[in-house]
This record gives structure tokens, sequence and C-alpha cells, in this order.
């Protein structure tokens, strides 16, 4: 298993590898919770039973010597017992540093999982659609419209539609020529479907190759696509995907 210490360093490697990094601050956020949040938890709890054993007095009966010592001891900077509490007093002190790191930790992990979930689709698409743009693409006016409760869908399904249409789009807004590019994703109880419509001068030499994750990514979900010329000019891609109860 990796360290944490790599993780972290390689968590920026995914972010451009096509889902924006999601999956590896999924995998950073697990790794967190099971490796140091694991080490935080062992060291509190052993650092409290570390407490109790420290502050516990001992049921040892004294000497007639200890008796006749006891008022010196009590005062010595030296002596056993302001030693113990001495001892008590910094195991307590790192008892409560790691609570706070294991706070800390739990939020990190948190934000984490937040920020790795996906937001609505209308929303991701616009945003990506917000977002920087190939030259070509930069005057096409963009609509995005989701029709149904895309609660219905598993996150697996959500990801992969959008990530599936996002690549429409980016080929859409690179190589159609279009002055105006629309998506409507529409979600029934058995089925999702989405297409993406330009009034461009049709499919564009390259874009079978461009949209091959496309048609990778839906297929695997049991899913079908479909490019056609549309009519009397531009593209129409569709998505077909069935729904599964359980994907």
């Amino acid at each position: 298993m990796s360290s944490t210490r790599e993780v972290v360093r390689d968590a920026g490697e995914g972010v451009w590898s096509g889902d924006d990094g999601r999956g590896e601050r999924r995998r950073l956020a697990r790794q967190l919770h099971d490796e140091l949040g694991g080490a935080l938890s062992t060291a509190r709890h052993s650092l409290e039973a570390a407490v109790s054993a420290a502050t516990t007095p001992t049921a040892a009966t004294p000497t007639a010597t200890d008796a006749h010592a006891t008022t010196g001891s009590l005062t010595s900077p030296d002596s056993p017992t302001t030693s113990h509490h001495t001892s008590a007093a910094h195991l307590a002190a790192a008892q409560r540093a790691l609570a706070e790191a294991a706070r800390q930790n739990q939020a990190l992990v948190g934000g984490l999982r937040r920020r790795a979930e996906l937001p609505p689709l209308r929303e991701a698409l616009e945003a990506f659609l917000a977002g920087p743009r190939p030259r070509a693409g930069l005057g096409v006016r963009t609509s995005v419209e989701v029709v149904g409760d895309e609660r219905t869908l598993s996150e697996r399904y959500r990801e992969e539609t959008f990530l599936a249409l996002r690549e429409a789009l980016r080929d859409r807004l690179a190589r159609s020529g279009a002055r105006q590019v629309d998506t409507v994703v529409r979600v029934t109880r058995r089925w999702l479907y989405a297409r993406v419509t330009d009034d461009g001068h049709g499919p564009a030499t390259g874009s079978a190759e461009a949209l091959r994750s496309l048609t990778d990514r839906i297929d695997d979900l049991g899913g079908r696509t479909r490019v056609t010329p549309g009519t009397p000019t531009g593209t129409l891609l569709e998505i077909h995907l069935p729904l599964r109860r359980h994907p």
C-alpha cells in the first residue's frame, strides 16, 4: 500500500486525466481516512490509557522511613510524586494535540469527499462550458437542459454521463464550425436519453476517434451512442442508456 506522503505528492496528477481529479481526490480521502486516521486513533487510545494509568494512585503501604520523609518528598521538585504529575501533564497535552489532529484530519477527509462529488448535471456541464474553450468555439452559443430526476441515477451513471457529454461538447466546439450547440438530457425510471445538436457543417474528420472514449464509456454501462448528420446541416449525437436498479 502506498504511503500517505506518496498519495499527497501524487494528488495533482489526475486533475486533467478525464474526471477533473474527482477519482484522485476520492483515493486521497480514503488514504487519509484509513492510514492517517487509523494511526491517530491508535495513538489517541494509547495515550488515554497512559494518562489513566499515570493519574491512578498506587495502593502501597508507606514504611516508617517513607512516613518520616513524606513532607520533604511532597515539596521536592525531583520527587517521584512531582515527576508523576509532570508526566501526566505532558501526556494530557499530547492527548489534546492528537485529538485536535484527528479533528483536522476528519475535516480534511470530509472536504475532499465533498469536492469529489459531481454537482447536478446541468450545473456541471454549464461550468465546463463557461471555462476555457478552443479558439474555434469561442463565439459558439450553448444551452443545457436537464429534464427528470437525476437523483434516481447512481453516482457512477451521473459521472459517466457527464464525462461522455463533456467529450461530445469538446468535440463540437472544436470541430463543428457551429454557431449554436444545444444539450438535452432526459431521465426516466428506465432510461437516460441525451443529445447534443449543433448547426455546424456535420461530423468532421477526426470526430470518430475523438469520441471513442465517449462510446466506450456508454458501452461499458450497457448503452449505445449514435452520431448522425443533422437536417439540413449540423450533427446529432445521441446517448441511450438503460438504467439498472443496481448498476
